[in-house]
């Protein structure tokens, strides 16, 4: 049977406060030391953990609270009473609504319709507003025929709901592919406000298949415009996919979480598929240390972090 899939962005909404992560993921070497917020760092941070359980994660913090948590700075989000003392509110929670004009980004050229599938999706890349010229920018994963015209795409808008494709001669001459095949599998591209060059002002960390090197690896390039990106800056020979970054700017350092696999319980309670944890100050460093899997002696300093446990409702 022959099947035409249609993949593209749906915008949603939401009205929602911006929020001060107090689940902050520290360094190893500042392990012991209290962060801003006045939490304390258990002596080993991360975990290293041997593997896995069905049981839910303990949290210190949330067992040996502060007894005072500053709030000044940044904005909070009050999802649950964490941050909250007593009150007399009620918390009341509103579904979403979609848009009128969704999706917003489609696919809706050439070279992203026909083939075997139709794609054009933010479900891996990033989407910034950026104060240099007063753009929203939306980084996604686009082609038309499977993995030979698959790459990351690139478009602006000045709403955030009308979008525009611009044609450039990056990638791929006259389409909007800022980086292009053969297999680019999962991306994440940061906007660093902080960059130490105005080169490095935009960061893309990506899994894709190289050719010349025959396997998965992970990739770390940089660009000025977020339009022309650099040759990989580093290369890591990887497993998996569903790779994600961030950078933590109150602690300063960069946060690589990546899917792996759990096998020193895939005979007894089956964790098998999990994530990863590594940070680093640096982001090409992190890239070069998170190597990591076990079936395929792949090292690393990855370290086990979460996954599924038995409080999470099985998908039926």
């Amino acid at each position: 049977m022959n099947s035409r899939h249609h993949f593209h962005l749906t915008l949603v909404p939401v009205l929602c406060a911006l929020m001060t992560v107090l689940v902050t993921l520290p360094a190893a070497s500042s392990a012991g030391r209290v962060l801003y917020n006045g939490i304390e760092l258990p002596d080993v941070w991360p975990p290293k953990l041997k593997e896995l359980t069905r049981d839910p994660m303990p949290v210190p913090y949330l067992k040996n609270p502060p007894k005072i948590i500053p709030i000044d700075v940044g904005r909070q989000l009050f999802i649950d009473d964490f941050l909250i003392e007593k009150t007399t509110l009620k918390r009341s929670f509103h579904k979403a609504r979609y848009h009128r004009i969704n999706p917003v980004i489609k696919p809706d050229k050439p070279w992203e319709t026909g083939g075997k599938s139709s794609l054009a999706i933010v479900y891996l890349g990033g989407v910034w507003y950026d104060p240099a010229d007063s753009l929203f920018k939306a980084w996604y994963q686009g082609g038309n025929t499977g993995y030979k015209t698959y790459g990351v795409c690139y478009a602006t808008s000045k709403d955030g709901i009308h979008w525009d494709k611009p044609v450039l001669k990056v990638a791929k001459p006259d389409t909007n592919f800022v980086i292009h095949g053969p297999r680019n599998d999962c991306c994440t591209v940061w906007l660093d406000h902080n960059a130490g060059t105005p080169a490095e002002r935009f960061k893309i960390f990506n899994v894709a298949y190289t050719e010349e090197k025959s396997n998965w690896h992970f990739i770390y390039r940089t660009s000025p415009d977020g339009v022309h990106w650099s040759k990989p800056l580093v290369t890591k020979r990887t497993w998996g996919d569903f790779y994600t970054a961030f950078y933590n700017p109150f602690r300063k350092v960069w946060v690589i979480q990546s899917r792996i696999h759990d096998y020193s319980s895939r005979n007894r309670i089956g964790v098998g598929r999990c994530r990863g944890y590594l940070e680093d100050t640096d982001p090409r460093r992190a890239v070069d240390r998170v190597t990591y899997d076990p079936a395929m002696n792949l090292k690393g300093e990855t370290v086990y972090w979460v996954g599924a446990d038995r409080l999470d409702p099985h998908n039926p």
